[in-house]
């Protein structure tokens, strides 16, 4: 009988993962009166180790202010997810997978491809302010590194 020397990713329990990974959520709630929707960077996930990590984000409630809004890393802040060149047009119930946010995606489109990561993810707001709305960012990662591992910052 044939051996298999693969295994799978497993979690700090040492549990199996075999599904397409762990899924974490950070909700961003923007305002201009507590500045998480200020010109700048906020974090989304604190990293440690080696893992494979995709973004998506849907939107709970429609985003008020002509910014750029991306998702990223040091170095390459547009990596997670592409540059929404004006932070209006994603609106209540649409998924924020790419530049053009809608209410659906086609299935291969939907997801953005696995990023090798070893450091924190944040989005970036650009050009203006970002004074309301509400963003659901998902992460689906896996560990690769035995001390990999993703939380909500």
């Amino acid at each position: 009988m044939a051996q298999i020397a693969s295994t799978f990713y497993r979690d700090g329990n040492g549990v199996p993962i075999w599904t397409d990974g762990i899924i974490t959520k950070k909700a961003v709630t923007f305002s201009d009166t507590t500045g998480s929707g200020a010109i700048g960077t906020i974090d989304l996930f604190t990293v440690t180790g080696l893992l494979y990590a995709k973004v998506v984000g849907i939107c709970g409630d429609d985003l008020v202010g002509a910014a750029t809004l991306e998702v990223g890393v040091i170095g390459s802040t547009a990596l997670c997810l592409a540059q929404i060149a004006n932070a209006t047009t994603l609106d209540v119930g649409e998924i924020y997978a790419d530049a053009t946010a809608a209410k659906f995606k086609i299935v291969s489109d939907l997801i953005p491809p696995e990023n090798l990561v070893t450091t924190a993810i944040f989005a970036t707001v650009g050009s203006a302010a970002i004074t309301a709305g509400q963003v659901d960012f998902y992460c689906i990662w896996r560990p690769i590194s035995s001390d990999a591992n993703l939380v909500a910052a």
